[in-house]
């Protein structure tokens, strides 16, 4: 007993620098929450031109840069068991867009602006997202209902609007991710 006694009298009377505190480290917090709180949602970075061409041939002033956030469970209780299985029961469509700013010295943060994108078509959470071109696609998931999403939907940041590409072929459709 005195053992577990000495060890947390040293552990709560040690200061704890954290290593993320150091203004050389690249991992820190960022100054900037997001919008709504998620768990369970998508996250790409997505590099694309503002007229829709080749990023890697666009001049630089017309290339964008930003991290896309999708979907998610927005649920306060967030996954909760249902006897047999884990299932968030607030879904949400939205979609947000994260634009980073770096820092100009060493000794500033990074920060960043996040901007709505327009609803995706179906709530869902635990899902894929990647990018084909100059469009972010969403893939797989559930829904409400814990049920798979079939729907691929493609997002394109040139028109600012979603459309279903397509479904997912049954035998691919035995996970979360899709």
């Amino acid at each position: 007993m005195t053992r577990y006694s000495i060890a947390l009298t040293t552990l709560l009377s040690t200061t704890i620098t954290p290593h993320f505190a150091t203004a050389a480290d690249p991992w820190s917090y960022l100054s900037v929450d997001i919008p709504v709180a998620l768990s369970d949602m998508a996250v790409t970075t997505m590099t694309y031109t503002t007229d829709g061409g080749n990023s890697t041939t666009a001049a630089a002033s017309d290339v964008k840069k930003k991290i896309i956030l999708t979907g998610g469970c927005v649920s306060e209780k967030g996954n909760e068991y249902l006897g047999e299985y884990f299932a968030c029961l607030e879904l949400t469509n939205k979609a947000f867009s994260f634009e980073p700013i770096a820092p100009k010295t060493q000794f500033q943060a990074w920060t960043g602006t996040f901007a709505a994108l327009p609803d995706m078509p179906r709530e869902r959470n635990r899902h894929g997202s990647f990018q084909v071109n100059n469009n972010l696609c969403v893939v797989g998931g559930r829904d409400t209902a814990d049920n798979l999403v079939a729907a691929i939907d493609c997002y394109d940041p040139t028109t600012n609007a979603w459309t279903e590409v397509g479904s997912l072929p049954e035998q691919y459709m035995t996970s979360d991710f899709a």
